[in-house]
Formats: structure tokens, C-alpha cells, sequence
């Protein structure tokens, strides 16, 4: 319980809680910021939690916001209990009996993945709690995953209990390869450097890491946009594409 605890604070800070909406149903909620700021409700999605948000509360509180967290049932730190409705309609519920508990009304929502989900079946259900929503990854579904990907997920439980392991991680980390090289080629050189790993060395020789490095060290040494620097490491001295 204190190993529990101890993980609880250091994602949440001092402010974290758990609120029991029902029995056995615990959500960990977390506050911070101005008490009597405007309310931003983050709601994450299923493979998320609150210390996912780290980065961005600050921004907010910067702003004047009160930020809250709420981890829905099974997300995060939130409990997981068996036979339990998770439904979207059910979990928008408990994240209004939160608010409900907190005295929230008129909230900007920020719902990411299936939290997301979540918060556009809070909206119809109690649109009285919702000043605004912004959507990341998020849409309306009616379940945490579609038959389409629980049926692919049994399907490689399968595979692996038939020795197919090393294919399935062989197939997932060449089709990470190929994402992230249409990925890095569509993008312009001068907003590449947003990719904080490209230095790491991870999934080098595809030849987009590369480019990507390069990229940046004309970047770094003030290149002229047309490219005619000698520190962008192409033939004749020319930016990389």
C-alpha cells in the first residue's frame, strides 16, 4: 500500500486522490493549479495516465486554469474490477460523479483516445459540465477496442503461443520502419527536429535517420534555406531532402 501511494504521488503530486464512485470503482483523481481558476478536465485514454499530462498542466496553470485529472476505470492508477459495466456511457458516468463530488460545472474537456470517447458521451449525457472539448485521437466509439482489433489480438496470442513470436516483433518493428520513414519524408526539413530520438540511434539504417541528423546539423550551423551550406552533408555540400 505505500509502494501504491508513493507511485500515486510522484504521478499526481501532492494533489492526487482516490474517489470511490461506486463499490469497488476507485478513479484516481488529480488537482492542481489555481483553486479558483477555470476547470480543464484531461481525461486519458486506455493506455494513459495522469503523468502523461505532466508536461502540459503546467502550461495551464501558467494560464490561469485549474487542471483535473481523472483516470477512468482500469486506466492509470484507477482500479480494475472484474465483472463491472465499462461501457462508454458507463464511464462517462463516473467521471460525472466526480465532478459532481468536486463541484464542477462549465469545464473545458481535453479527452485523449478512448478518454476522449468517454467525453463525447458525457456531452450528450450531461452537457451542463461541458464548456468546450478538445479531441486528441479521440472519436466517438461505442467500445475501448473494435471487433476488428480484438479479433487481431487473439489471433497473435496464437501465433505466439505457436512460436511465432520473433515473426510478430520482426513484422511490428519493420512496419514501425516504414511508418516512421513516410512519416519523416513528408515532413518539411526545418520541422523535423521536433522528433526528440532522432539522436538515440534507434531503427538506424533505414536511411531516414540519417537525412533526419543531417537535417539538423544544417540547421544547427545556420544554413541558407537554398541549401548551398557544406555542413548539410549531401552530395556537393546540399541540404538534405
Amino acid at each position: 500500500m505505500a509502494l501504491y501511494l508513493l507511485i500515486l504521488t510522484l504521478s499526481c503530486g501532492s494533489s492526487g486522490a482516490l474517489m470511490e464512485v461506486a463499490p469497488s470503482e476507485v478513479l484516481t483523481v488529480c488537482t492542481a493549479g489555481p483553486a479558483d481558476g477555470d476547470p480543464v478536465v484531461l481525461v486519458p485514454g486506455l493506455s494513459g495516465c495522469a503523468y502523461g499530462f505532466r508536461n502540459l498542466t503546467p502550461l495551464l496553470h501558467e494560464q490561469g486554469f485549474r487542471t483535473i485529472i481523472i483516470e477512468p476505470l482500469a486506466v492509470g492508477e484507477s482500479s480494475r474490477p472484474k465483472n463491472t459495466d465499462y461501457t462508454m456511457t458507463a464511464q462517462a458516468d463516473r467521471i460525472g460523479r466526480v465532478l459532481d463530488d468536486l463541484a464542477v460545472r462549465q469545464a473545458i474537456f481535453i479527452g485523449q483516445g478512448i478518454g476522449g470517447a468517454m467525453v463525447f458521451r458525457l456531452a450528450v449525457e450531461r452537457p451542463e459540465l461541458l464548456s468546450g472539448f478538445v479531441s486528441v485521437e479521440a472519436g466517438a466509439a461505442e467500445a475501448a477496442i473494435s471487433p476488428n482489433t480484438s479479433n487481431s489480438l487473439r489471433l497473435a496470442k496464437a501465433v505466439a503461443r505457436l512460436g511465432g513470436k520473433s515473426l510478430l516483433r520482426d513484422r511490428f518493428v519493420e512496419n514501425l520502419k516504414k511508418r516512421f520513414r513516410r512519416h519523416c519524408l513528408a515532413r518539411p526539413a526545418h520541422r523535423r527536429k521536433v522528433f526528440p530520438w532522432h539522436r538515440t540511434g534507434h531503427i538506424r539504417g533505414d536511411g531516414c535517420l540519417e537525412r533526419h541528423d543531417q537535417a539538423n546539423r544544417t540547421l544547427d550551423h545556420g544554413s541558407p534555406a537554398d541549401g548551398n551550406s557544406n555542413s548539410g552533408g549531401g552530395a556537393g555540400g546540399s541540404r538534405p531532402p
